[in-house]
């Protein structure tokens, strides 16, 4: 009996080396979760679309924007899965007036992530021309920010012109 427990005991340790070994293969592949450092746009060499990508006008068309209060639901994966954000942005004169977060993840981490979100990203939005807000990392979370590009998206083609 002791030596089905012995060897029980060594296949349970091997099977958890085997998740330390696999997930430190993923954080160094670039899927990390946690970063200290808050940043606006840029920084990650990560592709990011562009509006002409995306078939929204670009900055040199500065009124191809009607004012008013737009929300969106922008998605993205996390290792949890699937998450999603709720964003609204009051444009006026293509510049953000206003802007609101709802933390709408499911996943404790998630939603924490988001909530260091939503007090940190308003200084990159508000006041900024809606065609050049771009988010990259905001206090410490990486994956938020996609959410909210995501609803940025969806408003700038609800508020086009």
């Amino acid at each position: 009996m002791d030596q089905a427990k012995s060897n029980t005991s060594k296949i349970v340790s091997w099977i958890t080396g085997i998740i330390i070994v696999v997930g430190i293969i993923y954080g160094a592949m670039g899927k990390k979760t946690t970063d200290d450092v808050v940043s606006g746009a840029g920084g990650t060499g990560v592709p990011q679309a562009t509006e002409e990508q995306l078939n929204i006008p670009t900055s040199a068309s500065t009124n191809n924007y009607k004012d008013g209060t737009y929300t969106a639901t922008g998605t993205y994966d996390s290792p949890a899965g699937n998450e999603s954000l709720k964003v609204t942005l009051t444009i006026k004169d293509t510049v953000v007036t206003d802007s609101s977060v709802v933390v709408l993840a499911t996943n404790p981490v998630s939603k924490n992530f988001q909530g260091k979100f939503a007090a940190g990203y308003k200084q990159y939005v508000v006041g900024k021309s809606i065609t050049s807000i771009s988010l990259d990392k905001v206090s410490g979370a990486s994956l938020t920010p996609k959410g909210f590009e995501d609803a940025l998206a969806a408003i700038k083609l609800q508020a086009a012109a």
